[in-house]
């Protein structure tokens, strides 16, 4: 509803203050936005060695068992956790969705079909991997590519 709320004050060209149609319209439109929540396409690569490690591996392998990640770092999963809650502001699974996320939209964007790119970072099923994405994108897949307001995100680290 919100696309085509803004597609139609596009059509328009302006909104006016005086007639009272767009001066609703207006109020719908800021009373939409106001609410969303947007998920950002960014993520802090932890400092210290093991989680570096850690997310340069996850970025290989997006789907790698965390457990043998901190095994190789040679910390627990605990430190693990710790580490990357302390340095990244995010717990390890929430950091590891948001770059299976980043990493599904590179693949997305470069051609990959829905399917494959939810089984390259690791997602069991096709739906687990829609239904990850709508909750963190608020759209499916093939809608986020669809839409014209979308524009897809390289892997940033900061």
């Amino acid at each position: 509803m919100l696309r085509e709320l803004v597609l139609h004050i596009v059509d328009q060209g302006t909104l006016e203050s005086r007639p009272p149609a767009d001066e609703r319209l207006a109020r719908v439109l800021v009373d939409q936005l106001h609410p969303i929540e947007v998920t950002p396409l960014r993520l802090r690569i932890p400092t210290d060695s093991a989680g570096a490690d850690v997310a340069l591996r996850l970025r290989r392998e997006p789907g790698a068992d965390l457990d043998a990640l901190a095994r190789d770092a040679g910390v627990s999963r605990r430190t693990l956790e710790r580490q990357f809650h302390e340095q990244t502001d995010m717990s390890l699974g929430r950091w590891r969705q948001r770059l299976q996320l980043m990493v599904a939209i590179e693949l997305l964007a470069s051609g990959a079909s829905v399917s494959e790119a939810g089984w390259t970072v690791g997602y069991s099923s096709t739906s687990a991997f829609v239904t990850a994405f709508r909750r963190q994108m608020g759209i499916t897949p093939g809608r986020y590519f669809n839409s014209e307001e979308s524009a897809p995100t390289v892997f940033h680290a900061s």
